[in-house]
């Protein structure tokens, strides 16, 4: 017989990226917009932070990164005994 229990847990993180991470991230958005418009299909997360970048700038999609990191890590950690759901991103400057 399963057990499953639910578990909520509440944690502040901060981030720092230098200069070259965010010229190495900006540079990738440009090559996944490039790849759109020239009609190349991207899966749901490239197209995500794609949209992000066009529509509010390329620390948003960074934000849908890191909030996607924070997800898969959170599963790997525990060796997929864990499912995340509900995960709230709130980003603070």
């Amino acid at each position: 017989m399963a057990i499953t229990k639910r578990i909520r847990v509440s944690f502040d993180l901060k981030m720092v990226f230098s200069s070259e991470e965010e010229e190495t991230m900006c540079r990738k958005l440009a090559e996944m917009t490039k790849a759109y418009a020239e009609g190349e299909k991207l899966n749901g997360l490239q197209l995500a932070l794609v949209k992000a970048a066009i529509k509010s700038g390329p620390e948003s999609a960074l934000d849908i990164a890191t909030k996607k990191a924070i997800k898969d890590g959170l599963v790997d950690a525990f060796d997929g005994h864990f499912g995340v759901s509900n995960l709230r991103f709130e980003v603070k400057q």
